[in-house]
């Protein structure tokens, strides 16, 4: 288990083989319904044993796809991988070489979530689409995401203002939430500030004065802004030690004021976070990175976290700075400079492929020359042919 760690990081973490890059992926999040409503009168020792409660039932909601008696049954070792999120959050992804075996396989694991509700804290699985490659992977992790917010919004409301009442629901319309994200992402402390007014203001023009009520509304707003790193590849555990711990002082409030002022404490905390990440103070850390890739490319089992550790930065932090300096993940500086020393090597050398292959980091010269072909739209040995034609002229 990998706790807090951007999902392709932790992929680098696990070496996927080389023939991964050409699977087909599909991420799913799950997580227990209305966690912040069960876990209101918990300490952090008895949120830490909820959660570990609630891994089992999920490592055994996954070990149901892989009965012996399954002809269907996929490679647990290979095909299935789960992450902690957060507590009493799981991320689940699933590969295959095909679209078709990761829908079926998709469908039975929600076939096995319906029929075993009572059994798993009704558990819910937000789920993207089926999606090929590593940014195919990426992009149906944002949609699991995407889809989870929206679920979440619409059973907050329903806990609110259950149906068949005359209350005019919240519904987080009266309140543009993501006004506030975008304050703590690009906005300053006094706007952060004014728009927690305005929800305080709202809140209690609702009428919702209810201190359970609050919490609740709160708790919703607070799992969504310390999740507003993610979107940097960065998680909120990079940012304060313990995320959870400002959410059991948030809770434990006895009034609005209080609820507010711990809010207001890691909306600072992320601004902060953002402004670092905005104001470029980094790039003597990114020079430090590149210069150690293009001095260790060779290596076939290099890692985020050896430039990382070099870098004397987090695995996380570097994903972040090549990202905002660089627009590119670790991944594609790496291919981008051991397939500039191929061509190179190509070009003022006669080392065979499978020479060059290794030279380059790559083991497997079959794997090397489809990576090849994707860099630069020829093999090497098509591009060898075009050297020595261009030659001949």
């Amino acid at each position: 288990l990998i706790d807090h760690i951007p999902i392709l990081d932790r992929y680098e973490t696990l070496s996927l083989d080389n023939e991964s890059i050409e699977n087909y992926f599909i991420v799913g999040v799950i997580e227990m319904q209305n966690l912040a409503m069960r876990t209101m009168d918990c300490d952090f020792l008895e949120l830490i044993e909820i959660d570990r409660e609630f891994g089992e039932r999920v490592d055994h909601l996954i070990d149901m796809l892989y009965s012996p008696t399954n002809s269907t049954a996929m490679n647990k070792d290979k095909d299935l991988h789960l992450f902690k999120s957060g507590n009493c959050e799981r991320i689940l992804c699933m590969e295959a070489s095909s679209p078709q075996m990761l829908e079926s396989r998709m469908s039975r694991l929600l076939n096995n979530i319906k029929s075993n509700q009572d059994e798993l804290f009704h558990l819910i699985l937000s789920y993207g689409n089926i999606h090929k490659g590593m940014e195919g992977l990426v992009e149906s992790h944002m949609e699991a995401r995407s889809t989870q917010e929206k679920t979440n919004t619409k059973d907050w409301t329903n806990v609110l203002y259950p149906e068949n009442t005359n209350s005019k629901p919240l519904n987080f319309a009266d309140f543009d939430t993501s006004l506030l994200a975008r304050q703590v992402q690009t906005g300053t402390k006094a706007g952060i500030d004014a728009e927690l007014l305005q929800l305080e203001n709202t809140l209690k023009q609702k009428g919702m004065t209810s201190h359970m009520l609050v919490i609740m509304v709160i708790s919703d707003i607070f799992f969504q802004i310390i999740k507003l790193p993610e979107g940097v590849e960065g998680y909120s555990n990079e940012i304060f030690e313990n995320p959870m711990h400002y959410y059991q002082k948030i809770i434990h409030q006895k009034d609005i004021s209080g609820i507010f002022h711990y809010l207001k404490k890691v909306c600072y905390l992320i601004n902060d976070f953002f402004a670092d990440v905005n104001s470029g103070k980094f790039v003597g850390v990114l020079k430090r990175a590149l210069d150690y890739i293009d001095n260790n490319y060779a290596k076939e089992d290099l890692m985020i976290k050896d430039v990382a550790q070099y870098a004397y930065v987090s695995s996380s932090y570097l994903s972040i700075i090549l990202k905002k300096e660089m627009g590119i993940t670790f991944i594609e500086y790496l291919t981008k400079v051991r397939m500039e020393h191929a061509k190179k090597l190509l070009e003022q050398t006669f080392m065979k492929q499978y020479e060059i292959a290794e030279a380059c980091g790559y083991p497997n010269s079959t794997y090397f020359s489809t990576i090849f072909k994707r860099f630069y739209g020829v093999s090497p040995s098509g591009y060898l042919s075009k050297l020595k034609s261009e030659k001949e002229e």
